[in-house]
């Protein structure tokens, strides 16, 4: 009997240690089971930081690629700047040759008129001597009368024709140097007009670092996020930024494209400003060049003026044109900004 009593006791002791060796199998299940959707949980967010990964890979390289772009418009932004520099000296050199020219012409027409005005003494003198000389010789001298109205007519016309050409002299003169003065008024307009480029210009550099600094901080944030993704409030933090995220990855995006459309934009329009500075340099050189024909006597008048005419509405136009891009270029920046 005692054996059997001892017996049962083992047994019960037995059936109680595999009711908690049961009760334990089902724990270390239950614990797999939420291990496995723990581990489970880590591979999607993996997988979704190594989207973002790429995305911000490919994001780099766009930055980079549009520095790069930014860099060369600035080197070449640069070259022009320096070109415009020596053929706006030029352009110096060549007003002050002009205008050494009409000084020139100024003098050649006060000798003009004070050599009309000793013309006009010595007519006077010769017509009083004439008078003089008809009056005594009246009653004997008449066919001589007649030569010598005949004489005194010539003369007058071409004392008359003397003075014609003196004033269209002086009047072209005058025209030429109101001209040239309107043309360096353009030009100084014209590079105000660039130095308001390049202030946009460096805006936009500005504008682009600023941006380069906010993805530099948000990369950052992510790449620390992604190494501490350890514990629930972790993982939560996580998904808050990953709730985050998208939106300012596509306004940063969006900024990106704006900037390329924004400097795509100014190419074109400074592209445009150096097309009408080359015209207007062209048309400053014929203008020159009729200046000096005028000044050598060979060129035409009639011709030479309704060219200054025509070229110098041409570049009012294009003045008008030049300013109206550079006010709808400001626009854009002030409202980028």
């Amino acid at each position: 009997m005692s054996q059997i009593q001892a017996a049962k006791k083992v047994s019960i002791e037995v059936e109680h240690d595999r009711q908690g060796l049961q009760c334990a199998l089902t724990s270390a299940e239950i614990k797999i089971q939420s291990l496995e959707s723990y581990l489970e949980e880590y591979k999607q967010e993996q997988e979704s930081l190594a989207v973002r990964l790429r995305l911000e890979q490919n994001r780099v390289k766009e930055l980079d690629q549009l520095l790069v772009a930014v860099r060369l418009q600035e080197h070449k932004m640069e070259l022009s700047n320096q070109n415009a520099d020596n053929r706006n000296a030029k352009m110096q050199d060549m007003v002050s040759c002009l205008q050494k020219k009409i000084v020139g012409l100024e003098h050649q027409i006060q000798t003009l008129e004070m050599t009309r005005d000793a013309q006009n003494i010595e007519l006077a003198r010769l017509e009083s001597k004439l008078s003089a000389q008809v009056f005594k010789n009246a009653a004997i001298c008449e066919g001589r009368e007649e030569h010598n109205a005949l004489f005194e007519k010539e003369r007058e016309e071409k004392v008359r024709a003397l003075e014609r050409d003196l004033e269209n002299s002086r009047r072209e003169a005058n025209d030429k140097a109101s001209k040239l003065h309107e043309m360096e008024a353009r030009l100084a307009s014209l590079d105000e007009d660039n130095k308001r480029m390049l202030n946009l210009l460096s805006k936009i550099d500005t504008h682009r670092m600023q941006l380069e600094q906010q993805n530099k901080k948000l990369m950052s944030e992510r790449r620390g996020g992604s190494f501490d993704d350890v514990g629930d409030s972790r993982r939560r933090d996580s998904r808050s930024s990953d709730a985050s995220s998208p939106a300012v990855f596509e306004e940063s995006h969006s900024l990106v494209k704006a900037l390329k459309k924004e400097c795509a934009k100014l190419k074109g329009d400074l592209a445009v400003n150096e097309g009408q500075r080359r015209v207007l340099q062209q048309d400053f050189e014929s203008l020159a060049e009729t200046l000096r024909e005028v000044s050598s006597g060979q060129g035409k008048r009639g011709s030479s003026e309704g060219n200054l005419e025509a070229q110098l509405a041409r570049l009012m136009v294009e003045n008008e044109k030049l300013r109206e891009n550079v006010v709808a270029m400001e626009t854009r920046c002030e409202q980028r900004e």
